[in-house]
């Protein structure tokens, strides 16, 4: 956190609007004139940025100076923060990502030259020429180590920029003729889905010393798992010219549906399957969206993908719903005292006033209402991730810690990121065909989504319950109303390399990919959600209790506004608790449910669910998709 400069004295001029040095300390503000002085300044300053409209300009020394002396001094500190992060445009810290990415390991692929990668395996030209049989025959992986079922390759979903899609399929160890196909999507933006293969719900582990391990408790041993790296530009998925990265939800789901029309003509015995669309952070958009898609496309469709449901765990849906109640979270969880969390509320409460109505507006809420979105990306990667500017977030500032997404953990655990030294490894790159081809860590990806990402999608889960499909939230929403399942699986992470199709291609890390998506960071999939819902599809959403970056209570936040048919039957649901085993003493978790709506708070885990608690993400996840309920 940055000192405030007139805090100490009468004098705001003898002294810096902020220190350089960064510093865990607030001084009290002694003076209304003082606070005045400086919130004229930081008003100012932000009217000089763009970062607030020039009709907030007198945005009200007036009101804020009545506000209590805690309240003044919180609100300048988390301005000083704020302003400081508008003025940067680029991404900055060489070991995160942004705020879903930051999970994700920076693993980059050194290719050694005199080593036999092998070639990238596309898949869509023998599609082209009628040769699906020949396509699913070279697809086949055949991974040292393990006897395992598995097939990758590359789908190309635009040949105008030359955008290709990585996959890695893996049929159900069990009864794979009958099993469920569920799609695994992680967060983001831009990060790979190697990560949640190797670290969360796949067959496989990977050890310290680099050697693939059979997972005891993973979600293929039930169900198909398909991982694909999304959007383009993530992990071994790449394109040709920067105008083939997504911008916007629409454009990742296009792309992704492309790719499953293309993966049911390769693998046509699993078109029948009952198919969910699961993922977790960042992917609370893309999960809706794509979900949204199909639900659009299939009643014309020639081929209609046999679409039952979704699942958003800890997912990002509808930022200016689930952030304000962010302060409160921090507080109760004990992360920040009554003076912090006053200065976190700064950024989401009390810094500015409209003229009309003289009411307190939330900055990030305001910037999202006003489609600020790049700027409301950057009021909230100043609060969390720190990854835009060259000073740390606040919240690392008043934690001590970097790690978001388990709130008992200070860093990440190092054993998520040791699948990249595996998939580094020549014999791995070839036999699971993306030969030398780069990793991409999803950076471009950000970068081109940066203005989405603080966007709602609760409209499509609400069309999606109520048949009106202006945005994410609807897309889930009718997804609920059409007896589909929905998870909101905690938010995810990633970024290595790994499959078994390819030429010698980079690995990417994600940083373009998150350089174009930054402006979608902040906006709303709630009515896609919304429409899912009302479309009596399966939806689970799920977060884990020591999550962070989207708590519980944000997740909350969030459902209780969403419109959706039956949100009054929700808001009056009780909530029960679940068990693995009846006998148990320990409880997994809790849950409400609305018809085929389910919403569970799993206990003891996190962000990356599966990882800190894999049995209870997994009875979870079988009880939503069997049908088995959690009674």
């Amino acid at each position: 956190m940055f000192t405030i400069a007139a805090c100490e004295s009468y004098d705001c001029s003898s002294r810096g609007w902020i220190s350089g040095q960064v510093k865990p300390v607030v001084h009290a503000v002694h003076d209304q004139h003082c606070f005045t002085a400086v919130l004229n300044i930081t008003r100012t300053q932000f009217i000089s940025q763009g970062i607030i409209p020039q009709r907030f300009h007198r945005s009200g020394c007036e009101r804020l100076r009545d506000k209590t002396m805690q309240g003044l001094r919180c609100s300048i500190v988390f301005l000083a923060v704020i302003l400081v992060s508008q003025k940067s445009t680029a991404l900055s810290r060489s070991g995160g990502g942004g705020p879903f990415r930051a999970m994700f390991p920076r693993v980059h692929h050194d290719i050694q030259q005199g080593q036999d990668y092998g070639d990238p395996l596309f898949l869509t030209p023998y599609l082209e020429q009628g040769m699906a049989e020949k396509a699913r025959t070279l697809s086949e992986v055949n991974l040292p180590g393990t006897t395992i079922n598995s097939y990758s390759g590359y789908l190309t979903v635009n040949k105008t920029y030359s955008s290709n899609l990585f996959f890695w399929f893996f049929p159900a160890l069990s009864d794979p003729e009958n099993a469920p196909l569920l799609l695994w999507l992680q967060g983001g933006p831009g990060g790979t889905d190697m990560y949640g293969l190797f670290t969360e719900t796949g067959p496989f582990y990977i050890t310290q010393d680099a050697q693939l391990m059979s997972r005891k408790v993973t979600w293929a041993s039930a169900y198909s798992m398909l991982y694909i790296d999304n959007p383009v530009g993530t992990g071994f998925s790449f394109t040709k010219s920067d105008a083939g990265f997504s911008t916007n939800q629409e454009e990742v789901a296009d792309n992704l549906y492309n790719a499953l029309l293309q993966f049911y003509q390769i693998y046509p015995d699993f078109q029948k399957r009952d198919f969910y669309v699961t993922g977790e952070s960042y992917a609370g958009k893309y999960v809706p969206a794509l979900s949204y898609k199909i639900h659009m496309e299939n009643p014309t469709a020639k081929f209609k993908i046999n679409f039952k449901g979704m699942a958003i765990g800890d997912g990002l849906c509808d930022p200016i719903n689930q952030y304000p109640a962010l302060p409160d979270f921090l507080f109760n969880t004990g992360l920040c005292d009554e003076n912090q969390a006053v200065a976190v509320r700064a950024a989401v409460n009390m810094l500015t006033v409209t003229q009309t109505t003289g009411a307190a507006v939330n900055l990030l809420v305001m910037q999202i209402s006003e489609k600020m979105y790049t700027e409301a990306f950057k009021t909230f990667d100043a609060l969390l991730n720190g990854d835009l500017t060259p000073y740390p977030s606040y919240f690392y500032n008043i934690t001590g810690g970097s790690n978001y997404f388990n709130y008992l953990r200070t860093v990440e655990p190092p054993e998520q990121e040791y699948f990249g030294k595996y998939l580094a490894r020549p014999e791995v790159r070839k036999a699971i065909h993306v030969g030398n081809l780069t990793f991409h860590d999803g950076s471009d990806v950000e970068k081109h989504l940066l203005s989405d990402v603080m966007q709602s999608v609760a409209p499509w889960i609400a069309t999606i319950m109520d048949n009106n499909y202006k945005s994410v939230a609807p897309w889930i929403a009718t997804i609920m109303d059409n007896n589909y399942k929905v998870r909101v699986i905690d938010m995810c992470v990633c970024l290595s390399v790994c499959l078994s199709v390819c030429l010698n291609l980079t690995f990417h890390d994600g940083t373009d990919v998150e350089k174009h998506l930054l402006s979608d960071v902040m906006q709303s999939v709630a009515p896609w959600i919304a429409t899912i819902m009302d479309n009596n599809y399966k939806v689970l959403i799920y977060n884990g209790q020591l999550d962070v970056i989207v708590a519980g209570p944000l997740t909350e936040a969030f459902l209780q506004r969403l419109q959706w048919s039956k949100l009054k039957q929700y808001q009056k649901a009780d909530r029960t608790v679940w068990k693995i085993n009846p006998s148990d003493t320990e409880v997994a978790g809790f849950v409400r449910q609305v018809d085929n709506f389910y919403q569970v708070i799993v206990k003891g885990g996190g962000h990356i669910l599966p990882f800190d608690q894999p049995e209870r993400a997994f009875d979870m996840i079988d009880r939503f998709v069997s049908g088995r309920g959690f009674q």
